[in-house]
């Protein structure tokens, strides 16, 4: 099994390089609500260190048991260019993982770590946008929570902030590249949507699903599609700012033995005068 990771400028383009108009330079955040955008945003410019936790409810093919997962996410740019970055995400899950079939058992630990490298758009009037390759490492401490195999692909992000909403999306494609044979090979797709609608003093309304395929599944068994949405706030310190966010979702498809629905509360902290230091 891959997890996913756990999520949450409009003028025309210049018609030629030679009259393309120098971009504004980056700065800081410096608002509120300009902190909450780079939060929101995959491919910021901000040091961010996300503390996720969902709830799965309703697992196993009997829809009795609850399995939870934990995962931390730094998020780390590093500046190439004045407007260019390289956005290392690094994707941490600790699973609690109850017995899901009969006569198997119950267990902890560390899951598949994923590191994921974006060249991304510092500054766009229109679209920020990111490519690069994603790898799972078998890092997995129990047999049920890592696929036992080494597996990488592309992923590609997009995002686009009209007025006080940010839209876009991260997806990839993983295949396995390396590992032990006994373990079956690994084609699988993973896309997070999110839509946010920034509010005053810091709240803000968000819906930001992951919807996962395995390919090697039957038909009927290879989506994971979750319906929902949640709400958030960014408080603000001296040295960094909290985003707290909570979301709920309905899996409207999915493999027969996973969860229902689930429950996924953040805290992300984020760090914008020391991302302005390391640029």
């Amino acid at each position: 099994m891959i997890v996913g990771v756990p999520l949450c400028h409009a003028e025309d383009a210049p018609a030629s390089e030679s009259q393309e108009t120098p971009l504004p330079p980056e700065k800081t955040p410096a608002t509120t609500k300009e902190i909450a955008e780079a939060s929101q945003n995959p491919i910021s410019s901000m040091i961010s260190v996300s503390l996720r936790n969902t709830m799965n409810f309703n697992a196993s093919a009997e829809h009795n048991k609850i399995q939870n997962l934990f995962t931390i996410l730094p998020m780390f740019p590093i500046k190439l260019t004045p407007t260019w970055n390289i956005i290392i995400r690094t994707t941490i899950p600790v699973i609690y993982q109850p017995v899901l079939t009969p006569g198997g058992s119950r267990e902890f630990g560390v899951s598949d770590i994923n590191i994921t490298g974006l060249i991304a758009r510092a500054e766009s009037r229109t679209l920020l946008w990111g490519l690069g390759p994603t790898l799972f490492l078998p890092t997995g401490m129990e047999k049920t929570i890592t696929t036992g195999k080494w597996s990488a692909g592309p992923a590609i992000a997009m995002v686009a902030q009209p007025g006080n909403w940010v839209l876009g999306f991260l997806a990839y494609n993983v295949w396995s590249i390396a590992g032990y044979n006994d373990r079956a090979s690994v084609n699988q797709f993973l896309l997070q949507t999110f839509v946010n609608y920034n509010l005053p003093k810091g709240w803000y309304l968000c819906t930001a699903p992951f919807l996962s395929a395995n390919w090697k599944l039957p038909n009927n068994d290879r989506w994971m599609v979750p319906v929902g949405g949640g709400f958030g706030k960014i408080v603000r310190l001296k040295d960094v700012s909290l985003d707290m966010m909570a979301q709920g979702f309905y899996y409207v498809e999915k493999p027969r033995s996973e969860s229902e629905w689930s429950l996924l509360l953040q805290l992300k902290f984020l760090f914008p005068k020391t991302s302005r230091q390391l640029q």
